[in-house]
């Protein structure tokens, strides 16, 4: 094979950089279809760095890339791929090195990133270059079906959720799922509420219509998982159909012991993993 160059991503075209991500991830776990603009969207949500990312090329031809994203001292992969026919020749771990040796020229502390439970050979060069896994995370959905009298239920903006949000988490959110991920869909989602007589004990982000139901956020006030299950319940409720997803909750998270409790199941997981890097 001819020599493999890693190059930051602003030296490739930004439809090229689109039209590799989806060949690369065309046979994944979780396809990925995006447009460019689709892509630009993501990058904004997800703070990542188009300078910090980098790209494998062969013989000037982009065979895989690598998107790192910064938060702070913190640092996130949104993902690596490689296209077929250029995998298992090493160029997953050059690229890799790559986005690591930016993470240390941007000075950030620690990066982290998430790999699919089923994905062992990736799972085997994250632990090779010292990545530890933090915690599961599941992608989730189910139908759930329950009915409380003792919570009132409003519809609200997503400005009046962040009001509760950090106070209603009591563990670490992924990053795909944290407060900069999540706001710059205020125009997208619909945000839920109930209250008993001292207020709001539980809030639901997401996409609810009769055919779908999409979880972006939702948390309860600590002592207060009835009030969540009273509003995943009333969720449903209105659209008795559809499905209820969210993706990327943690095993940890308070709310997913309440959606077990509603018949919800994980059909796929990822380990959430973790590089000190100073």
């Amino acid at each position: 094979m001819a020599d493999v160059s890693i190059l930051p991503a602003t030296e490739v075209d930004f439809g090229e950089f689109t039209r590799v991500l989806n060949e690369a991830y065309q046979d994944y776990y979780v396809p990925l279809d995006m447009d460019a603009a689709q892509l630009r969207d993501n990058i904004a949500r997800y703070n990542t760095l188009m300078t910090a990312s980098r790209v494998a090329t062969v013989d000037g031809a982009t065979v895989g890339l690598g998107m790192l994203a910064q938060r702070g001292k913190r640092g996130w992969i949104g993902g690596v791929g490689v296209v077929e026919p250029y995998r298992r020749q090493g160029i997953g771990r050059k690229l890799m090195d790559g986005l690591l040796s930016a993470a240390r020229e941007i000075d950030v502390d620690t990066v982290q990133l998430e790999v699919i439970a089923k994905n062992n050979r990736a799972r085997a060069l994250y632990d090779s270059m010292g990545f530890e896994e933090i915690r599961t995370l599941h992608i989730a959905e189910g139908y759930a079906r329950f009915a409380s009298t003792a919570y009132r239920f409003q519809e609200v903006k997503m400005g009046d959720v962040f009001k509760f949000f950090d106070a209603f988490h009591t563990t670490p959110l992924p990053w795909q799922r944290e407060r900069a991920s999540i706001e710059g869909l205020a125009n997208k989602v619909t945000g839920m509420v109930a209250l008993n007589d001292d207020g709001v004990q539980a809030f639901a982000l997401g996409i609810f219509r009769l055919d779908v139901i999409r979880y972006v956020d939702l948390a309860h006030a600590p002592g207060q998982r009835d009030a969540l299950k009273a509003l995943v319940g009333e969720i449903h409720r209105q659209n008795p159909v559809a499905a209820g997803s969210i993706i990327n909750i943690g095993e940890d998270d308070p709310a997913w012991s309440v959606l077990l409790d509603l018949g919800y199941m994980p059909y796929l997981s990822q380990h959430e993993m973790l590089l000190k890097l100073s």
